[in-house]
Formats: C-alpha cells, structure tokens, sequence
C-alpha cells in the first residue's frame, strides 16, 4: 500500500520519538434502525495491517458500560470492514429495552 509513503518512512518508524504512522482508509456509516454508527478503517505502516474504530458503542440494559470491542486486526480493509460490520450487528439487539449508545470520544 502506497509505497512512496513507505519508501518516506522507511527507516523512520524505528526512530523512538515516533510512536507509529498510520493512514485513514475511509469511513463508512452503518445505518442502524435507531442509530448512524460511523466506522473509520486505519492502515498501520508499522504493523502492515488494517485495524478499525467506531463513533458508538452499544450498551445494554443490564449492563454497567458499553461493550468495547478488542482490538481487532485484518490484512485487507474490506475484511477488517466486513469483521466491524459483524461485531456491531452481534453486539446490537434492537429489541434491547433500555439500551443506548454511547458515543466513542476517542473516534
């Protein structure tokens, strides 16, 4: 990926002032039926891999704070993406009474 990008950084990520280099891929929105879940796709030049972040965590009614995924990573961002997609969907119940979603101040 970008390989005039890495060619700059060759050499640099093992410079122990910089903690790491990493592009924005994209971000797409998930449109749920109560809510926009917005996910930005990062690509990591140190790692060579794709990870991803969401704008809301979803937290269910008997719970004392939203479920935060791990982190998670893949080789490509159509998998990291597709994975993001199945996390959020496994995680939201929309028949959850009394559950909400929290917005990720970190995104």
């Amino acid at each position: 990926m970008d390989t005039d990008i890495n060619n700059v950084f060759e050499g640099l990520l093992g410079c122990p002032q910089l903690k790491g280099f990493v592009k924005v891929v994209g971000i797409w929105e998930l449109l749920l039926t109560d809510q926009t879940v917005k996910i930005k796709v990062t690509y990591d030049y140190r790692t060579k891999y794709y990870s991803y972040s969401v704008s809301h965590y979803f937290q269910g009614p008997a719970e004392d704070k939203p479920g935060i995924p791990r982190k998670i990573i893949d080789e490509t961002p159509t998998g990291i993406l597709k994975r993001a997609v199945r996390i959020i969907l496994s995680i939201y119940d929309k028949e959850y009474v009394g559950g909400k979603w929290v917005v990720n101040k970190d995104f």
